[in-house]
């Protein structure tokens, strides 16, 4: 398998959560143990190790990871470390051109530079109260359009239309949450679980939040 074009040859929900944890820098070292053999962390609901063996043409010839995922020959983490060493191959091809040198790290630096962003905390209530209004209803405008769940959480937690779409709303942000942590046959794994229940209990814990705010609601019989 291609290290170039390894998605075309993994289930695609799984590609598709293992770019998220690539993307949120989730790989949080990577070593390379001897000539083409990596050893990385991924870290998430819990931290797990990743070993990869690539040949010199850069295709992944074994690989495993210590996670408890059996549904499938690759997992979310694996993924992640696919796209992290995909990357810094591309900087050092790059870094080799005179051209672009300039604008490219070496593999060290480059896991370096992550792990320092891994370990500055930002402040999101400072970020969000630099903002403008318009800026922060364009923001969740946008992440709306792309997210359904976020889309469905704001009409939640506005209390957007009457008891009975509340209700329904309420029902599509469950079936949305299960079926992002399923997988094609729509079994939620162990290690899923939590990520898939956070619709369902904050659904039960919002009677609790407007009690307290002193806001109606009707549960369901």
């Amino acid at each position: 398998m291609d290290l170039n074009n390894f998605e075309n040859y993994i289930d695609p929900k799984i590609v598709t959560r293992g770019y998220e944890y690539y993307e949120n820098d989730y790989v949080t070292s990577v070593e390379e143990i001897k000539e083409n053999v990596f050893v990385a962390k991924v870290t998430g609901t819990d931290r797990y190790t990743v070993e990869v063996e690539l040949d010199h043409k850069g295709n992944i010839i074994d690989t495993k990871c210590d996670c408890p995922y059996d549904l499938g020959e690759y997992c979310k983490h694996q993924v992640a470390v696919f796209f992290t060493l995909r990357e810094m191959k591309n900087n050092i091809s790059a870094e080799k051109n005179p051209v672009t040198q300039k604008h490219c790290m070496d593999l060290e630096a480059s896991f370096k530079s992550s792990a320092q962003k891994k370990k500055k905390e930002i402040d999101i209530k400072k970020v969000l109260s630099d903002r403008t209004k318009d800026e922060l209803v364009e923001f969740l405008l946008d992440i709306a359009s792309k997210y359904e769940e976020i889309k469905q959480y704001i009409e939640l937690n506005f209390n957007i239309g009457n008891d009975e779409d509340e209700i329904n709303k309420s029902i599509a942000l469950i079936r949305t949450y299960i079926s992002n942590n399923s997988d094609q046959w729509g079994f939620v794994s162990y290690r899923d679980t939590s990520e898939a229940l956070k619709a369902p209990v904050w659904f039960w814990k919002k009677p609790v939040t407007l009690w307290n705010r002193k806001k109606p609601y009707r549960l369901r019989n």
